[in-house]
């Protein structure tokens, strides 16, 4: 169910129609929401009808909500995990799956008109990983993983959700046989903040690292944290400032904006 508020202190519940208000019974879930040129689109997927289906909520107004099945021509199952949009354009991802075969493939739908219709495509290798996707005030920036003996992670940009091409994680160093993932990827305005996760058997560390989005996949990279250290008990970790230019704060594996500078702490 979704629920709409002006302040973030109350909050009024949607009115779905008759068959989504059963949505625990009919085996569906909501994984993300963002708005669109046309209002609300929240994303997620359905069982209602036989294997799992990649399946979309509109709302203009964000109380009365109308859902459609989109899956994905040419697979058995689909799934989408988040949701993007600039202007007209809305991107989602996800993965596609066939029947027999326990690996998936990761996979992006777009559309050009708000999301009245879809298309969509295969963005990877069986068994890679489509993750977490933002939007800056012009490109889609998409990351993911690859499948291997250790994890690398990919992250690719659009301006169309069609088109997509590598972009580079820089500003951090980590051995052949390191993992390394993206813990969390946040947008604001041109600039794309990642961070990055380096594992191997000694200990792991993290690097915050902010990238302007553009047509230019080397543009520069800032490390706006420094690899701090950890043991394998999550000791030792550095502290400093995050700043400037804009604020951040840091978790074990999320990114969240505050109005203020914040310093960074033990964790």
């Amino acid at each position: 169910m979704v629920a709409t508020s002006d302040d973030g202190k109350t909050w009024r519940a949607g009115k779905p129609a008759r068959i989504l208000a059963k949505a625990d019974d009919r085996r569906r879930s909501m994984s993300d929401v963002t708005r669109t040129s046309r209002g609300v689109l929240a994303v997620g997927w359905s069982e209602e009808n036989g294997p799992q289906q990649a399946m979309v909520w509109h709302s203009p107004d964000g109380r009365t909500w109308r859902s459609s099945v989109i899956g994905a021509r040419g697979f058995d199952r689909s799934q989408v995990d988040n949701a993007a949009s600039i202007g007209d354009r809305t991107v989602l991802s996800g993965w596609v799956g066939r029947r027999g075969q326990t690996k998936t493939l990761p996979y992006v739908w777009n559309s050009a008109d708000g999301g009245k219709s879809w298309s969509g495509q295969v963005v990877g290798r069986l068994g890679d990983n489509a993750g977490e996707l933002v939007a800056t005030d012009t490109h889609f920036v998409l990351e993911g993983s690859v499948e291997g003996d250790v994890s690398q992670p990919v992250v690719q940009q659009s301006v169309d959700g069609r088109t997509w091409t590598r972009l580079p994680l820089m500003g951090f160093e980590a051995a052949p046989n390191d993992d390394v993932w993206v813990s969390d990827l946040r947008a604001d305005g041109r600039d794309v903040d990642a961070l990055v996760r380096v594992a191997n058997r000694v200990g792991a560390g993290s690097v915050l690292i902010r990238q302007t989005v553009g047509s230019d996949p080397h543009l520069p990279v800032r490390a706006l944290w420094p690899t701090v250290p950890f043991s394998s008990d999550n000791e030792g970790a550095a502290d400093g400032p995050v700043g400037p230019p804009r604020s951040l704060s840091l978790s074990m594996g999320h990114l969240c904006r505050t109005p203020k500078p914040v310093q960074g702490t033990r964790v």
